[in-house]
């Protein structure tokens, strides 16, 4: 089920590379996803489809050539935060990036306690050009977190990037 959320979240976010949006940074609180962080604008938000125990949401923003998105899960069983779980996550999601090579893999930064967290930077071949990814992936208790900018191989990372990436926080992380 895992995998079927992220990879719709996948799809809407190479699709969004296509689309433009421009506005000033703001802070979005998202209580039921346990979540803050800064957009530049305010995120669309895309219900994914799941069974009853699992809810998971979808939060761009683009702002060309930039985007920006979150991607929430909320499991209602509790799910034990190890390594072997996180990997598992991790696999899920980058199998959706079939295109996608992982340049470097470090510590999630931020980093939250009762989380397995890493961060990316990947490199993807599409046919439209070569586009570089970078996010943290967190796995935790009831929630998992897919944090990802998505911005053509030809430009530099932006300090807007970082912003971004610095500015999630995770509101409960005992949860």
């Amino acid at each position: 089920m895992r995998r079927l959320v992220f990879s719709f979240g996948i799809v809407v976010l190479l699709a969004g590379m296509l689309a433009g949006q421009s506005a000033e940074w703001k802070t979005h609180s998202n209580a039921e996803g346990n979540f803050t962080v800064q957009f530049p604008g305010d995120p669309k938000d895309t219900v994914n489809p799941t069974d009853s125990s699992m809810k998971s949401h979808i939060l761009q923003v683009q702002q060309s050539p930039v985007l920006y998105m979150v991607v929430w899960s909320f499991i209602d069983k509790e799910q034990s935060t190890d390594n072997k779980n996180y990997e598992d996550f991790k696999s899920g999601v980058f199998s959706k990036l079939p295109s996608c090579t992982v340049e470097n893999e470090q510590a999630a930064s931020p980093a939250f306690r009762q989380y397995v967290g890493r961060g990316y930077l990947l490199s993807c071949d599409y046919p439209k050009g070569k586009v570089k990814i970078k996010g943290n992936l967190y796995w935790g208790k009831h929630y998992s977190y897919a944090l990802m900018t998505a911005f053509p191989a030809n430009i530099t990372e932006s300090a807007e990037i970082k912003k971004f990436m610095e500015s999630f926080t995770v509101l409960d992380p005992a949860k």
